[in-house]
């Protein structure tokens, strides 16, 4: 299991109880001070089967089909818009085949105003770069993903 913009790990822990001692829960985060609190709430634990992971979601520092499920929790929408394509990309590369992918992010049904897309407060609620559901589905098929 991956987890892209894990922070401090809270989602990487939780999965490594569902992965079990045979499995792997991988956090990816580009911040330094998360990964580094991540890595100490990993040593208080002990928790044997977690690994967290330097790097933008974008260019994920992971080999291809490593994950049998890539997840993400109100991050994708930081990305600039430009870019959001290059995480969906990402996805289906590290995916195993047949793998699964879980997002939580904010879609908006209709395009945002430019006052709202420029509103600080508004992007670190993770509502100002929300995408049109439409432009996730197009990226979900234009990296590779079939629906199913």
């Amino acid at each position: 299991m991956v987890d892209l913009g894990s922070g401090a790990g809270l989602d990487v822990f939780i999965s490594a109880n569902k992965v079990g001692p045979n499995g792997r829960a991988i956090g990816v985060d580009q911040n330094k001070d998360m990964l580094a609190k991540a890595s100490q709430n990993a040593q208080k634990t002990e928790t044997k089967n977690i690994e967290f992971v330097e790097s933008p979601i974008t260019e994920i520092a992971l080999p291809d089909a490593i994950a049998n499920c890539v997840i993400s929790n109100c991050v994708i929408n930081l990305v600039p818009e430009t870019e959001k394509h290059l995480v969906f990309n990402e996805i289906f590369r590290i995916l195993k085949p047949g793998g699964r992918v879980a997002i939580s992010d904010i879609l908006a049904r209709r395009p945002l105003s430019d006052a709202l897309r420029r509103d600080v407060a508004q992007y670190v609620g993770c509502v100002a770069g929300a995408s049109l559901v439409e432009q996730y589905q197009a990226y979900l098929q234009s990296s590779g993903f079939d629906g199913q």
